[in-house]
């Protein structure tokens, strides 16, 4: 699906490649796809519904994106809490592209209809089912901190847990003190096992650098486009208004897509249940890894001139981080399967 996504995001099938080398080499992501768990399935129904945006804007929300991305939405609530933006993110995209394209208003209407259809059809019984049989409780939060107390060990019962809160620190002392923010970005690139077996710190090191660059390539991006509108450069006049309004509505909806993981990872281990660990954040590996590219991009198109060079780098580039996951799972993994 990732396939798809970048063959829309990106012209350039060098760039095409490295968006999806980034998303699918990510060691931590490599072993998350080992072993059964529902952050696979979040970040597979987040493929479809980023697919079904993307498809949607182009296509003036035809049939096939609006059950490409009711699909995804179905799945989505099947997943994990922490994936669940995809769906607001998805209320928001295609209310906003409906204004900006002036959509016949019952035709945009009924197709919304059936959107919440088929992903109630597909997502909708386990809320229903959880509903009957948890006495109206159908996110099912109560019974899971019922049972929690019931039949867990005693230390990881919820009224055990030395939360932040319980604690009476601040928020700011969890992110640094308690090395939340260290220990997520860490394990979010990979710490793998009960988060006992770590990497040599040059690795995660490598993979922080290449987040600054593409972060540098961002802000430069930025200047670059606002120098070129003061200078009066840039022939606007050539681009169709309502594309590049899609675009910026597409850029901020995947900028909140980022934003809400983190959000309420950081919420949980605040209020509910200390846990910094990348895998909690993952759901935003899609629109970080589509910022990363834009920002490499960026910095190579006026960097390296010559495109053949770029392509050359670029394709070494996509060689090593498919090798890398090999060499990490060969030399930490394996080893370390006990654990």
């Amino acid at each position: 699906m990732n396939i798809k996504i970048s063959k829309k995001l990106f012209k350039e099938k060098a760039y095409q490649w490295l968006y999806v080398a980034f998303v699918t080499f990510l060691p931590q992501l490599i072993y998350l796809g080992t072993y059964i768990n529902n952050d696979s399935l979040a970040l597979f129904s987040a493929s479809i519904i980023v697919y079904g945006w993307l498809l949607g804007l182009e296509s003036d929300w035809n049939w096939k994106s609006c059950i490409t991305m009711a699909i995804g939405i179905g799945i989505c609530a099947l997943s994990y809490y922490n994936a669940y933006g995809y769906i607001l993110c998805s209320i928001i995209i295609y209310f906003a592209s409906g204004y900006i394209k002036k959509m016949n208003i019952k035709e945009f209407l009924k197709k919304g209809i059936a959107i919440f259809a088929i992903a109630f059809a597909i997502g909708g019984w386990w809320f229903i089912r959880s509903y009957i049989i948890y006495d109206g409780d159908f996110i099912a939060f109560n019974v899971q901190r019922e049972y929690g107390e019931k039949y867990a060990v005693e230390s990881y019962k919820p009224s055990k847990r030395q939360t932040p809160q319980h604690m009476g620190v601040s928020l700011g002392y969890m992110l640094d003190n308690m090395q939340w923010t260290e220990v997520t970005i860490q394990s979010f690139i990979g710490q793998f096992g009960y988060m006992h077996v770590i990497m040599n710190p040059k690795v995660y090191t490598a993979y922080k650098l290449i987040a600054v660059v593409g972060a540098i390539g961002i802000v430069f991006g930025w200047i670059k486009s606002l120098f070129k509108k003061i200078m009066k450069k840039e022939q606007e006049e050539n681009i169709d208004k309502v594309k590049r309004k899609e675009k910026i509505l597409f850029n901020i909806i995947m900028i909140i897509a980022l934003i809400i993981p983190i959000m309420l990872s950081l919420y949980y281990s605040y209020f509910a249940d200390f846990q910094a660990q990348g895998r909690y954040v993952m759901p935003l590996i899609i629109p970080f890894m589509y910022f990363l590219v834009i920002g490499m991009k960026n910095l190579f198109d006026t960097i390296i001139r010559n495109e053949k060079v770029r392509n050359i780098l670029i394709w070494i580039s996509i060689i090593v981080l498919a090798i890398m996951p090999a060499i990490i799972i060969i030399k930490y993994i394996i080893p370390n399967l006990h654990v």
